[in-house]
Order: structure tokens, then C-alpha cells, then sequence
């Protein structure tokens, strides 16, 4: 489950969803940019779905 949901936070590719893919071809975000912040979401993005599985799953139980 942690991977399917981490598999959605991969906005580090430029080409990943047509939005990137939109804002890359029109020159106006540097790519240098876009790797920067998409790291940085995923790094965001993986925190919050292990500190949502640790709280969530003893309610499975």
C-alpha cells in the first residue's frame, strides 16, 4: 500500500503529468527548478503517507 501511494507523489520528472509536461515546454520554469521542488514533494510526500500508515493501521487491527 505504501508504495502504490507513494507511486502518485512523482512530480520529480518533468514529464511525469501533462501539467509538467505544459510548464516544462513553455520555458517559463527553469528545470532546475521543477527537480528541486519535485524532490522536495517527494520527500514531503513520503513522511506524510508513513506517519498516515503508523496511525492508521492500528485501527485495522
Amino acid at each position: 500500500m505504501v508504495n502504490e501511494c507513494h507511486a502518485t507523489f512523482k512530480v520529480t520528472y518533468t514529464v511525469s503529468t501533462p501539467c509538467n509536461a505544459i510548464v516544462y515546454g513553455s520555458g517559463y520554469v527553469p528545470l532546475a527548478r521543477m527537480i528541486r521542488y519535485g524532490i522536495l514533494l517527494d520527500v514531503v510526500g513520503a513522511f506524510v503517507i508513513v506517519v498516515l500508515v503508523k496511525l492508521l493501521v492500528p485501527f485495522l487491527r
